[in-house]
């Protein structure tokens, strides 16, 4: 479950991140072995290539305010808003009604990071 901000901005960072340490030029199992308890799921070649085939590389809408570089600035989709402060997320996810949620877009790009990191 994500209850709050930071539970959001790290599960939408893993896939990336996964992805970009396992972007071999050939299949490999070396990350998912590692973070999965033993047990291998196949990378393809140029997995982050793959992803963006798949998808994943659409325009969601997220606009990004601030420094990425100090990891201080503000991420934007629709009313959906996540403040990062280098440790510190902060979002109002909780105070938004299910229409403003839906119409933000957030779960379309929910719906392709797991399709991007599902696919087989």
């Amino acid at each position: 479950p994500l209850h709050d901000a930071r539970a959001l901005t790290r599960w939408a960072q893993s896939p990336y991140f996964f992805l970009a340490e396992g972007n071999y030029p050939f299949p490999s199992t070396y990350i998912t072995f590692s973070v999965t308890e033993g047990k291998a799921f196949p990378l393809p070649s140029w997995p982050m290539r793959v992803a963006c085939e798949r998808g994943i590389d659409a325009d969601f809408g997220v606009r990004v305010d601030g420094s990425v570089a100090d990891v201080n600035f503000t991420l934007s989709l629709g009313d959906l808003e996540v403040a990062v402060d280098w440790a510190d997320a902060t979002g109002n996810g909780d105070t938004l009604t299910a229409e403003q949620l839906e119409a933000s877009g957030v779960m379309r790009l929910a719906a392709a990071v797991a399709a991007a990191a599902l696919a087989d």
